[in-house]
């Protein structure tokens, strides 16, 4: 599919930005030469660690007698946090807290609320990081009530901007089956005029997702912003067997009149599934209820 003619703001956004970037992070950023894994442990501390995603790897089984994700009513949450910048975040992120199992939170930042309110609503985290600024890690998150008995990450560069995107994919026991449960979180390659680099980092990503053989969920903010990327992203999720969320109430974000957050499933019927708007991120949240088959 041939790629789209990018309009002229678009192209003086990725200078500005690729220049803004630069300063920031000559001023106070950092960005890690190693895959960086945060993971809360059972006492309250976070650990950190080189965990990457790769073919070498093996996640080994689940530990006996451990909590499991509910597979007959899984509820989860896909959202672009916007790193917390706009008013009430906290507080809606609260409320959707308490009402699910499984949060995949993009742009998160690891500040002290936001690791107070997840601990508070009894979810336990892992993090990717993909960058350090101003002394606080950031990247995607994986929020669940149960604990992750596996975790990998993975960074891609953006190709025009000298800062990382991340990846984390984590494993979970499910209720009443012997079957596991493996989540993919990402957030997209976004400044790119061509193709290759985002469909890198979802290639890489669906490497690992092809080496478990049970259910699936894939979901964040893909930077989605054209029928050519909807058309990789669509394409790599057929190969693993992964089918779109149909949304009822489709309040996604839209750039070019493409939906940039998606989830794909695998093993799983819905049963509810909608994008309410919000104000708290210039992203609207994706709130799904699945049910094992």
């Amino acid at each position: 599919m041939p790629v789209r003619t990018l309009p002229p703001r678009f192209g003086h956004a990725i200078r500005a930005g690729g220049l803004l970037a630069a300063l920031l992070m000559a001023a106070c950023g950092s960005v890690p030469t190693q895959e960086r894994l945060l993971s809360l442990q059972a006492d309250g501390a976070v650990t950190v660690s080189a965990q990457p995603c790769t073919s070498q790897r093996s996640a080994g089984p689940p530990p006996g007698g451990a909590a499991a994700l509910n597979a007959k009513a899984l509820r989860i949450l896909s959202w672009n946090l916007h790193k917390g910048e706009d008013k009430g975040w906290d507080t809606d992120l609260a409320g959707y807290a308490g009402q699910h199992d499984l949060l995949l939170l993009q742009e998160a930042v690891l500040v002290a609320p936001l690791r107070a309110l997840l601990e508070r609503s009894g979810h336990g985290w892992q993090m990717a990081g993909a960058f350090s600024y101003a002394g606080l890690e950031r990247g995607v998150m994986t929020a669940a009530r149960a604990p992750a008995f596996d975790g990998c990450t993975a960074r891609n560069f953006e190709p025009l901007f000298p800062l990382p995107k991340a990846a984390l994919i984590t494993r979970y026991s499910l209720t009443g089956t012997d079957a596991t449960l493996a989540v993919a979180n990402l957030h997209g390659i976004n400044f790119s005029l061509g193709l290759e680099r985002f469909r890198e980092q979802l290639d890489g990503v669906a490497a690992e997702l092809a080496r478990h053989p049970g259910p699936l969920v894939l979901g964040g903010d893909f930077n989605t912003w054209s029928l050519a990327r909807h058309a990789v992203l669509g394409d790599i999720a057929a190969k693993l067997g992964m089918q779109a969320v149909t949304l009822v109430e489709d309040g996604r974000r839209r750039v070019f009149g493409h939906t940039l957050d998606h989830l794909f499933v695998r093993g799983f019927s819905v049963l509810r599934a909608h994008a309410p708007e919000v104000t708290s991120s210039d992203h609207n949240p994706i709130l799904v209820t699945l049910t094992l088959r």
